[in-house]
């Protein structure tokens, strides 16, 4: 089979260097874009510890369905996708996605049974052919690969300590030490929240000023927390755009304050407006099981900042 694809001596390559996901999506994207034409594209992938599935990349959809729209596990493609097997459909009414279709093709993304999200692309006024089939299951067996990589690559930095560039807390230390404050206050019915700092245009961040000059920045917003925060509050990197803090012995409304002090502070500094950052809160309380539950809903409220004028958004229990 004749076509053009990314060579993987290449590829592989540019992971070495810990090139950003995002790079390297963009760059298999354009080489499907050489490939044949298509009316829109885009690469769901699942959020870490939930079953949520974002839009991480795209072609031809708006920006406002990309941020709004999500599906989970409970979504019935979803469960068709589980199945590792590629869904067609050659009509809007069956589903669809942004735009109205003549063919719609979906592709899992897995690896050992796990589906680590999915690949749809569309046309309108004409259907996909077999070959262009096969190929486009190629390219998403690339996308897996990379994907996989990726996350292999962050789970062993979550095997260190510290974070390497920000001199805080690693994801599995920060969460060891969370998790032994949790049973704590649990025990003696104290007050804890959770803080997580979510900045929002990472990615884009990346691409139009480079790895170091994001990095950079980020660490500058990390020294401006750690003079703020008390010797006793926890802070980590829990992810490459996300740090979370945790705040023993605080109400949720001195949290509140805290976190709007601390938003006002990086204003001042904040880097000639270049990061946007947004905040989720959770607050403990008797539903909660365990210290992953508690920060997966300051991770959700500060996903929901994103999408929000207000960029501090507390997590509200049902």
């Amino acid at each position: 089979m004749d076509f053009k694809l990314i060579k993987f001596d290449k590829l592989l390559h540019e992971l070495k260097h810990k090139q950003p996901l995002e790079e390297n999506l963009s760059k298999i994207i354009r080489d499907i874009e050489s490939e044949f034409s298509f009316q829109s594209l885009g690469v769901f992938l699942k959020a870490p510890k939930s079953d949520i599935f974002r839009l991480k990349i795209s072609r031809n959809i708006s920006y406002t369905y990309g941020k709004k729209t999500t599906f989970s596990s409970h979504d019935k493609f979803i469960q068709e996708l589980s199945k590792f097997e590629m869904i067609q459909y050659k009509s809007p009414k069956q589903f669809k996605f942004e735009k109205d279709f003549t063919h719609l093709l979906i592709l899992p993304l897995y690896y050992k049974e796990n589906l680590l999200g999915f690949l749809f692309i569309d046309k309108m006024d004409s259907t996909f052919t077999d070959p262009d089939i096969s190929k486009i299951r190629m390219f998403a067996s690339i996308i897996t690969l990379v994907i996989k990589i990726f996350r292999q690559q962050h789970e062993i930095e979550l095997l260190t300590e510290m974070d390497e560039i920000l001199q805080i807390y690693s994801y599995k230390t920060f969460l060891g030490k969370a998790d032994y404050l949790l049973s704590h206050v649990k025990r003696y019915k104290r007050d804890l929240t959770m803080i997580v700092l979510k900045i929002a245009n990472f990615h884009e961040s990346i691409r139009i000023d480079g790895i170091d000059k994001t990095n950079e920045q980020l660490k500058q917003i990390t020294e401006m927390l750690k003079r703020k925060l008390r010797d006793t509050d926890i802070i980590g990197r829990i992810y490459r755009d996300r740090i979370a803090i945790l705040m023993p012995e605080t109400s949720l409304d001195s949290t509140i304050n805290a976190v709007e002090r601390l938003n006002t502070e990086l204003q001042d500094i904040n880097l000639h407006g270049k990061l946007k950052v947004a905040w989720g809160i959770a607050s403990n309380n008797e539903s909660i099981k365990n210290i992953e539950e508690l920060l997966r809903f300051a991770e959700e409220a500060a996903f929901e900042s994103t999408r929000k004028t207000e960029k501090i958004t507390v997590y509200k229990y049902e």
